[in-house]
């Protein structure tokens, strides 16, 4: 994003609050809180900065059998 503005209203950092947003919502441009004084350049205000997503948790990766874990259990069953 890029915005015109007087030099003691340029901020450290934008901060977005997403803690009320559900799966599949959206940040725009213009739902962006800044000082009044700062003026959007962008022509496309709807232009979307982020999107919540779902995540999949990984799947469990399966336990690998060494030849070492066969020939134990092979003696066990003697």
């Amino acid at each position: 994003m890029q915005y015109l503005c007087p030099t003691e209203h340029i901020p450290q950092k934008i901060e977005v609050d997403l803690t009320n947003l559900d799966i599949g919502d959206r940040v725009l441009m213009h739902d962006v809180k800044v000082h009044p004084s700062l003026k959007l350049l962008s022509k496309n205000d709807t232009m979307p900065i982020c999107k919540i997503l779902a995540t999949k948790p990984p799947e469990p990766k399966p336990k690998e059998v060494t030849p070492e874990a066969t020939q134990t259990s092979e003696a066990t069953d003697a």
